[in-house]
């Protein structure tokens, strides 16, 4: 894996990470990228999570490849820390529900601030609650919950190795 934060720019105030990880499961897929945005004071920089709904369509033959298609997001967490904080702050982390493709407001929680890899955790181990509160329970999937919740370490492992890309500005020199 790359040992440097390389970006691309993707608007006027933000940038996304080359380098990506995805679980795919039968109804969801999950992302994970690394993504920088400016704010009013300061910058905002770590990984976003993202699920959505996966689809796929099958080829003519079953020796075809099969097309996969992410769409309709269902839920993202941001776990940014700010340029301008304590070392190792996580104090922009939040979430958002979607309407449509919009993310809608931030959330923000005390124990995703305190440590985002152990409440990403909690939330992957129960995906009809994070259906719920997305305001989605209509996208249950009882195979795929369980699914997701074995995969629940394998996913915030990977989340957890991309933020290790993320420098700390406030840390001082290595």
């Amino acid at each position: 894996m790359s040992t440097t934060l390389e970006l691309r720019s993707v608007g006027e105030v933000s940038s996304a990470g080359y380098l990506r990880r995805a679980f795919l499961f039968e109804t969801v897929g999950i992302t994970a990228q690394l993504w920088s945005e400016q704010a009013g004071d300061g910058r905002e920089t770590g990984v976003r999570v993202e699920m959505q709904r996966l689809d796929e369509q099958p080829g003519a033959s079953e020796y075809d490849a099969v097309e996969l298609r992410l769409h309709d997001p269902i839920f993202r967490a941001d776990l940014f820390r700010i340029d301008t904080g304590a070392a190792g702050n996580f104090d922009r982390a939040h979430y958002h529900r979607f309407e449509g493709r919009f993310p809608g407001d931030r959330f923000f929680d005390p124990a995703l601030s305190s440590d985002p890899l152990a409440w990403l955790a909690a939330r992957l181990s129960d995906l009809d609650a994070m259906l719920e509160a997305a305001g989605r329970p209509e996208l249950r999937h009882a195979p795929d919950a369980r699914r997701v919740a074995e995969a629940a370490p394998a996913i915030v492992a990977a989340v957890a190795d991309l933020m290790s890309l993320i420098p700390d500005p406030s840390a001082g020199p290595a």
